[in-house]
């Protein structure tokens, strides 16, 4: 375990909750939305999400509420690269209560899959004077575990994907 481990957890705040602390309308799709992301490991992009509603829904709409749970801070995006971004509910600090949402990202080459490294926080820059940081978005490119073990395991090299 990393010394920087802080203990988080997923909101633990029902959906309905969550909207209506946050002022947006409570509506099938939204809690929909976010139980899927309550439920999930690893975050997700729009048509990961798509595929995985009971709901019907277009993609205007998905992409508006998720711009709006953005917009409010109830969910994380994860600009993985220029063409792809992925969602998540943050992880809460249990001392302060705050999102965590500076630390690292890493996305799976194989597999894709993007998981926040929360035990491995960002290292502050210091910034030349007059810039001004908003965010800080720290993507690792590689191999997760499994797809790592499956490469030694059929002798392929880690990086041929």
């Amino acid at each position: 375990m990393c010394i920087f481990a802080t203990v988080l957890q997923k909101s633990d705040i029902l959906p309905a909750k969550l909207l209506k602390e946050h002022n947006l309308s409570i509506t099938r799709i939204r809690l929909e939305l976010l139980n899927l992301m309550l439920k999930s490991e690893v975050a997700l992009s729009p048509a990961e999400l798509s595929f995985q509603l009971n709901t019907e829904c277009d993609r205007v709409t998905l992409y508006r509420n998720l711009k709006a749970f953005v917009e409010k801070g109830i969910v994380h995006q994860i600009f993985v690269d220029n063409h792809e971004s992925k969602y998540v509910l943050p992880e809460r600090n249990n001392g302060t209560g705050e999102n965590e949402i500076e630390h690292i990202h890493f996305k799976c080459v194989r597999c894709n899959v993007v998981k926040c490294l929360h035990n491995y926080p960002v290292i502050p820059v210091e910034l030349p004077e007059g810039f001004v940081k908003l965010e800080t978005n720290y993507v690792i490119f590689g191999l997760c575990n499994a797809c790592s073990k499956k490469a030694k395991l059929s002798g392929n090299q880690l990086l041929n994907h």
